[in-house]
């Protein structure tokens, strides 16, 4: 399987619900395969579709800016884009990959 993948910003600032995050926020712009080739499962939700402005968050981002309520289906914005929440990945802490927790996956490849 294979993926195509790009951060975008490392510092980003997400503002969801009523909560904005520090700006500490990974985005990465990638297509449907990153969600297997990342090792990274979801906690509820489904993978990345080819088309519309949609995205996956890590569970810390989740809980951040929702707190214990349904992430599914809101939108979140850094500023400049602004995604629909198809995904919340299974939080796993930091791996030799990165810390997709903290995390904001677009489908957004056409900065890739």
């Amino acid at each position: 399987s294979s993926s195509a993948s790009r951060l975008v910003n490392p510092v980003a600032q997400i503002r969801g619900g009523e909560a904005t995050t520090d700006p500490v926020v990974n985005v990465i712009a990638a297509d449907d395969g990153w969600l297997q080739c990342s090792g990274n499962t979801l906690a509820c939700g489904r993978n990345l579709p080819a088309e519309g402005r949609c995205c996956l968050i890590g569970g810390k981002l989740a809980a951040k800016l929702f707190g214990g309520d349904e992430a599914l289906g809101r939108s979140v914005s850094d500023g400049k884009g602004r995604w629909r929440i198809v995904g919340v990945l299974a939080t796993r802490g930091l791996s030799l990959g990165g810390n997709a927790d903290n995390s904001l996956i677009s489908n957004d490849v056409t900065t890739l």
